[in-house]
């Protein structure tokens, strides 16, 4: 298992994404990433167009292609879970809906923190007041093997965290507005108020924009970043 994705422009990022682990089939990727992939296929395909100086990401191909020296710089990779919408993740959902890429980011970031110990509070008759049982959590994505006291462990917080932002559930999808995670992992879970949500519209350059995500990982703060388009959008942790 593994794989590379590679951009085929050379004024472009040339590592468009990784893994040491998964495989990559083209025709089993979720919506979600689909979307993604062809937004970075319409970017890649304008770049050559585009009139501007030569830039940095150019010159470092370039020293490359001529057998520069390289060092193994690897950007630092939190071990966040690798959770998904569907069961067992939402078996404690009345009617099992899909979780919700927000909620599904949101507990993932919780697990990786293990906190809280219990939550407080409620939201919309939803009690969160219970202790959450770290332990029992895996963070792979419970395709097999899972105890029922694991399912159960992940299913209630994962429950929680959608709730929590009042996610809109439905079977074929459910929609939340990150804007209201901050809120709710303070007011209900105990984090710190400090914790912000930023757009990228308030935020001068996309290298000022790209610092904020790369210190919060350097520092062990996963990073809940979303994307849309004018026709849909998803959540994921950085």
């Amino acid at each position: 298992n593994g794989f590379v994705i590679v951009s085929a422009e050379d004024c472009t990022t040339p590592i468009l994404g990784y893994s040491l682990e998964n495989a990559y089939d083209a025709d089993k990727i979720p919506d979600a990433m689909k979307w993604m992939m062809e937004g970075l296929e319409k970017e890649i395909k304008a770049a050559p167009s585009i009139q501007r100086p030569i830039q940095p990401i150019e010159r470092s191909n370039a020293a490359y292609a001529a057998g520069a020296n390289a060092t193994n710089n690897f950007e630092k990779v939190l071990n966040t879970p690798t959770w998904s919408q569907e069961g067992p993740f939402n078996s404690m959902i009345p009617n099992r809906p899909l979780v919700g890429c927000v909620g599904t980011a949101m507990a993932s970031i919780m697990k990786y923190h293990n906190y809280p110990e219990k939550g407080t509070g409620s939201f919309d008759g939803v009690n969160f007041d219970v202790e959450y049982d770290w332990e029992n959590m895996r963070t792979d994505n419970y395709r097999s093997g899972y105890t029922e006291a694991q399912g159960n462990a992940v299913a209630l917080l994962m429950w929680h965290a959608a709730k929590s932002i009042d996610t809109q559930f439905g079977m074929s999808g459910s929609s939340a507005y990150e804007v209201r995670v901050p809120a709710a992992l303070s007011n209900y879970f105990g984090y710190d108020p400090g914790v912000s949500y930023k757009k990228r519209s308030e935020v001068s350059t996309q290298q000022a924009w790209d610092n904020i995500v790369k210190n919060e990982i350097d520092a062990g703060r996963p990073v809940l970043y979303c994307g849309q388009d004018v026709t849909a959008g998803h959540a994921f942790v950085c």
